[in-house]
């Protein structure tokens, strides 16, 4: 089956501190994803910040003081979840 993004049912919802979550089911995939996009990128940063975005994108899962880039991935994975990080000239996305 087939569907396409405007027969898809697409619910948005405005939080109090403006983060807009889109919502939409996909009844034939038996699983749960989320994605995070930022206003973040390129055409964001002063010329002194360049890169910025895409250094975060890089170091988000390398670890930090309390856990290895391993133990994160470890955590992660147990729970049959991916972390990943991305991004491009407008977003960042994780």
């Amino acid at each position: 089956m087939t569907t396409t993004l405007k027969d898809q049912n697409i619910y948005r919802t405005v939080l109090k501190n403006g983060i807009v979550l889109l919502v939409s089911e996909n009844p034939v995939a038996d699983i749960i994803a989320t994605r995070i996009f930022v206003r973040a990128g390129s055409c964001y940063e002063k010329p002194e910040l360049a890169g910025l975005a895409h250094l975060l994108s890089t170091v988000l899962t390398k670890g930090c003081d309390g856990l290895s880039s391993l133990e994160i991935a470890e955590r992660v994975e147990s729970i049959g979840a991916t972390l990943s990080a991305d991004t491009a000239t407008d977003y960042f996305c994780c």
